[in-house]
């Protein structure tokens, strides 16, 4: 479950000083901080932290299914669950020690109530390396050292949290607390000075002069790091050492490198990547895209499988008649999958072609046979049209994404594929 920076509205106050402490090895080069050891250790069987009998699977970055409409910027450590299904979601996991992944800082601490169980959760956010940040999210409980530390500043605070930039230094293995939550693990990266390869990184950024006059007293610095850019996201492995990361991998379903998986997919001048709303140009939501992707939509490929592609389509994609001519709703919100076809002979048909060979132009290119997951049935009654052209959006030429869907199985002839608004939404990001 990715966390809303909805609940951020008010910071007050937020600021809680402690004891200056000496310099960390997190405030050194990148290069002197690798994670020396993984973080999640299983409890009660014995042994370091190299013991991850608790964890089911990892799943890489990118995921395009629940919220993600833009492929997520972390990836899940998924335990084993209490009960005689040990992968069923709705189960809580097996309970399990969390600890510390290196010589870091402990900056941020958020309380809130995880959902749709109720249960009170926190959030971690560590510095790792100069202008560098991991987090980890949900877990149900803090060890005592740190709790007693932080928990009378997050119950003062209206938001639930602790913030110090000087930070609590941590050792590699101390504990951190524990979880047994329903929800997988979480665990993202981010660098405040990097800019993922989006066609527009900048579109994925909170507006930070707004947000620091809403919020006075706090610095640009500051406000990055607690509502960090989709942007800013990288690849956690990547500060992980090379044994704590082969463990971590060997965990991993993925195959095709990168094998911590992708969230930036965009292809310039191709469909292929992330797309935001046009009710967005010129209006973008003041705490980043990250706070609100229900409308967003994404043309990229399944997180454990990249020679999968998928639709990730927010609630702004209109549903038609088989002709076209009748809005009948939105389609649901989710992750539509397809198999690329492969026919040279079919490609005059335009039908169900690689994201990657849409250009720019004129031609409307069908999608059908979509799934809800790679490997069901086919969704019936159910086809997605896609344009990319050029058009002018307030005086300003830019690469716009027309689309609709259409309640029919079978491919509407080329020539009848007419896209007229009101019956498509369009979306930007150049």
């Amino acid at each position: 479950m990715i966390y809303s920076t909805r609940c951020l509205l008010t910071l007050i106050g937020l600021i809680t000083g402690l004891s200056v402490f000496a310099l960390s090895p997190a405030d050194g080069p990148a290069s002197q901080n690798e994670l020396s050891v993984p973080f999640l250790n299983a409890v009660p069987l014995p042994g370091g932290g190299a013991n991850l009998e608790n964890l089911w699977q990892m799943q890489p970055l990118g995921n395009i299914n629940g919220p993600h409409h833009i492929p997520a910027g972390h990836f899940y450590l998924d335990l084993f669950r209490q009960g005689q299904n040990p992968t069923d979601h709705s189960q809580q996991s097996i309970p399990t020690n969390l600890k510390s992944p290196g010589y870091v800082k402990l900056i941020m601490v958020r309380k809130y109530v995880d959902q749709p169980d109720n249960v009170v959760a926190y959030m971690l956010t560590f510095k790792i390396a100069q202008n560098t940040y991991l987090y980890l999210d949900h877990l149900n409980a803090l060890d005592p050292a740190i709790d007693s530390v932080v928990q009378t500043a997050i119950n003062a605070n209206p938001n639930g949290m602790w913030i110090d930039l000087n930070g609590i230094e941590l050792q590699p293995g101390q504990n951190l607390g524990s979880t047994t939550s329903i929800h997988a693990l979480s665990v993202g990266a981010y660098d405040v000075t990097y800019a993922a390869p989006f066609v527009q990184p900048g579109l994925y950024s909170p507006n930070y002069a707004a947000v620091a006059a809403q919020l006075p007293g706090f610095s640009f610095d500051e406000l990055k790091i607690i509502l960090p850019s989709k942007a800013f996201k990288k690849l956690p492995l990547d500060y992980f050492s090379p044994t704590a990361r082969d463990l971590l991998l060997s965990y991993n379903p993925r195959v095709i490198g990168p094998r911590g998986g992708e969230i930036a997919q965009d292809i310039p001048d191709r469909a292929t990547g992330s797309w935001l709303p046009m009710a967005w140009n010129g209006n973008l939501p003041v705490y980043g895209v990250e706070s609100d992707e229900s409308q967003a939509l994404s043309l990229s490929h399944d997180s454990v499988d990249p020679t999968q592609p998928a639709f990730a389509v927010g609630s702004s994609v209109p549903l038609t008649d088989a002709d076209g001519t009748t809005v009948l709703g939105t389609v649901d919100p989710g992750a539509y999958f397809f198999d690329v076809d492969s026919n040279p002979a079919d490609q005059s048909l335009m039908e169900n072609w690689s994201f990657s060979n849409i250009p720019v132009g004129n031609g409307v290119y069908c999608y059908k046979n979509l799934r809800h997951n790679p490997g069901e049935s086919a969704i019936p009654n159910l086809v997605i049209l896609v344009q990319m052209r050029s058009q002018v959006v307030s005086g300003v030429v830019k690469t716009v994404l027309r689309v609709q869907a259409r309640q029919r199985s079978d491919a509407p002839a080329v020539w009848d594929r007419n896209l007229n608004n009101p019956l498509v939404a369009e979306y930007f990001r150049d």
